[in-house]
């Protein structure tokens, strides 16, 4: 959570977006979303982790691809 609210910090400003290239099972997309960050994507080579962070973070958009 210390990284999102960093990352948010850096923003300057509210953020509505959040974008995690290399999401993993997807963690910080979970984090962002508790942050209160409302539409939040994520991008994955691991199909296995891919579908880990779907169930991890629902609502965020999160495809196999390389960032």
């Amino acid at each position: 959570m210390q990284r999102v609210i960093r990352a948010l910090a850096a923003c300057g400003g509210p953020a509505r977006t959040g974008l995690d290239p290399s999401c993993g099972t997807g963690a910080f997309l979970v984090a962002l979303r508790e942050a209160g960050v409302s539409e939040v994507s994520g991008a994955d080579l691991d199909p296995r982790a891919v579908l880990v962070a779907r169930v991890a973070a629902p609502e965020a958009d999160v495809q196999v691809a390389d960032a």
